[in-house]
């Protein structure tokens, strides 16, 4: 059956038996399109581009072979079947060279019309059956070229029979190792995988085994992607994570420090005072009071790791405290080390602690000043400048920063190096607590703040700090003042789970006049507050603490005892919790570690 108003193109000098084709074809539903030359029929077959050809190989100008490698060669007709038909030409030599030079079916004149009609719908047939496999082909091609990863189909050999665009690039750029992977398919038949570092490019190699029916292997597939970004997403990922367990691991022991130093610290202070100024006694318990104010030091730079220190959130205008600090930063480098200050009179506003931000600014110029040596010369840039973040950048979230950059042109860091700095207690020099710039990290997560270095070995360092500006200005949080408590014979209950500090709070109140009661856990300090509710006049409340917490606590004694004054007191001082707390209904705090002085004035003012 044939196909309805398919185009044929039939080539032939001869009137009489053209025509005579031509209504075979036409009464058969064929559309018959005819040329009497070669000439002719080039340019018939270029224009009108018919489903088939019938060509004769006898032509008054071109002979039929010479017209047929010329079609073939033209991207019109490459795959347009040819029937190539003669009278003159009837030997098996015609025949042959009839379809070396591209005929698809060859036939001798005359042809019987249903023989011819029988030829030309099986030359049909197998054109639509090509041309499905053409298109079939160039939309995996098309497909395969719109990836971002290279694939390749090997042979059984392992050499590359076809691939996408992408991975002739890569491979064009890389020496791509798929030999070694293709020795361990043929012996596993089991997808083989590896990772390949070229520079600062990683790859990653997959071959998968093509089998056939029975099992044989026949070749592979590879695959090939880039994954340099997501490597580093990762690595920046894995850090972040570890910053992050180490920095819940700093805050814990922070915390657990805070409490053992309330215990040192508060005991000292006690002891001064029972003391003769001037004593040798009273000098060893004034050192022991600054040694315990210096690891309290430490403590909360181990908080501000942790990013769990205590901010006072306030509007700073960052050009104008680093100014305003200009001396105290130059006396602490080297007079050998020059500082200058690049500072923007047009920085907006900061929401920070302006207390931490000084602490970022000192320990950077440090870090920056020691680059040059214990004896060396060299310049500290610190520079501040407005930046706005476009969307796209894969390190800072778009928006409005103020931007701090503290650079110094000194001996730079290698790759390992820079890989740790921020880890808490690592340093490259001889002694030293290592805490400056985990602390720095600390400060600026816990300010919601990004962080980009640069640095290489001999070419200095640039940290560029992205503090986000302030939307608008804050408002601080108030501590409602109560009635001052009665010294004489107050009652005042202290629930804390770390026996250290209740001796001492017990010892300080005694001391300043107050009855104490102690309770170890929350359930047992709301035991004694349900009891002694008329009695109490203030309580001194821990936040962490086992078998019932500081907050539910906290939560509780408010439905007991509205109006009674509860003091918190933390290791953990947060602003967050600051203000948490105090909707929660808590009427002052005091920071651990803690002396009887801050005690008594922490108390007199709730």
């Amino acid at each position: 059956m044939s196909v309805v108003e398919s185009v044929i193109l039939n080539i032939d000098d001869d009137e009489s038996g053209r025509e005579l084709l031509s209504r075979y074809l036409g009464k058969a539903g064929f559309k018959v399109i005819e040329a009497a030359t070669g000439e002719e029929g080039l340019r018939l077959a270029s224009e009108v581009k018919p489903e088939l050809i019938l060509l004769d190989i006898r032509l008054p100008d071109l002979d039929g072979f010479e017209v047929c490698r010329r079609l073939r060669e033209s991207p019109v007709t490459a795959f347009t079947p040819i029937l190539q038909l003669s009278a003159s030409y009837r030997d098996e030599a015609a025949r042959l060279q009839s379809l070396e030079v591209g005929a698809d079916a060859y036939l001798t004149k005359p042809v019987e019309r249903q023989r011819l009609l029988t030829t030309v719908n099986s030359l049909l047939r197998l054109r639509k059956a090509e041309e499905q496999v053409r298109n079939t082909a160039a939309e995996w091609t098309t497909a395969l070229n719109a990836l971002n990863d290279g694939v390749a189909l090997l042979d059984r050999e392992g050499k590359t029979v076809r691939a996408n665009e992408t991975y002739k690039s890569l491979a064009l750029a890389h020496q791509l190792d798929c030999d070694s992977l293709f020795r361990n398919l043929q012996n596993t038949r089991k997808r083989q995988t590896r990772e390949q570092s070229d520079g600062d490019t990683v790859l990653l190699l997959h071959l998968d085994p093509v089998l056939n029916s029975e099992g044989t292997l026949t070749g592979a597939v590879c695959t090939v992607s880039d994954i340099t970004d997501r490597k580093r997403f990762e690595e920046r990922l894995q850090h972040a994570q570890k910053l992050e367990s180490i920095g819940v691991l700093a805050g814990g022991i922070a915390h657990d420090f805070n409490n053992l130093l309330t215990g040192i610290l508060g005991n000292a202070s006690l002891l001064l005072d029972e003391l003769p100024p001037g004593s040798s006694s009273f000098e060893m318990a004034e050192e022991i009071v600054k040694a315990s104010e210096s690891a309290a030091d430490l403590t909360r730079q181990m908080l501000a790791y942790a990013g769990k220190g205590r901010f006072v959130m306030q509007l700073v205008n960052l050009s104008k405290q680093i100014e305003g600090h200009r001396a105290f930063l130059s006396r602490l480098i080297p007079h050998m080390v020059q500082l200058e200050l690049n500072l923007s009179d047009q920085l907006p506003a900061l929401e920070a602690d302006a207390t931490q931000l000084q602490q970022i600014v000192m320990n950077l110029v440090i870090n920056a000043a020691e680059s040059y040596g214990e004896h060396g010369k060299g310049q500290v840039v610190v520079t501040t400048q407005p930046e706005t973040i476009p969307p796209g950048d894969s390190e800072i979230q778009p928006g409005d920063y103020v931007m701090l950059s503290v650079r110094d042109f000194g001996s730079g860091m290698a790759p390992e190096v820079r890989a740790r700095i921020f880890d808490p207690f690592f340093t490259t020099k001889f002694a030293g607590r290592g805490l400056g710039l985990s602390a720095v990290h600390g400060i600026l997560r816990a300010h919601h703040g990004f962080l980009k270095l640069e640095t290489a070995p001999g070419q200095g360092t640039a940290f560029r700090l992205y503090l986000p500006a302030a939307a608008q200005a804050v408002s601080p949080v108030e501590t409602p003042v109560q009635k001052e408590l009665a010294r004489s014979g107050a009652l005042v209950l202290v629930i804390d789970n770390e026996a250290t500090v209740r001796t001492f709070a017990d010892a300080a109140l005694t001391r300043l006049g107050f009855q104490v009661l102690l309770a170890e856990n929350g359930q047992t300090g709301l035991e004694i507050v349900s009891r002694e509710k008329e009695r109490l006049a203030g309580v001194v409340l821990d936040l962490a603490m086992p078998v019932m917490d500081g907050e539910e606590a906290l939560e509780r004694i408010r439905e007991i005892a509205p109006k009674l004054p509860v003091l918190v007191s933390t290791g953990f001082n947060m602003s967050s919790e600051y203000e948490r707390l105090s909707q929660k209904g808590a009427t002052g705090f005091l920071p651990k570690p803690f002396t009887v002085l801050q005690l008594s004035q922490a108390l007199r003012h709730i």
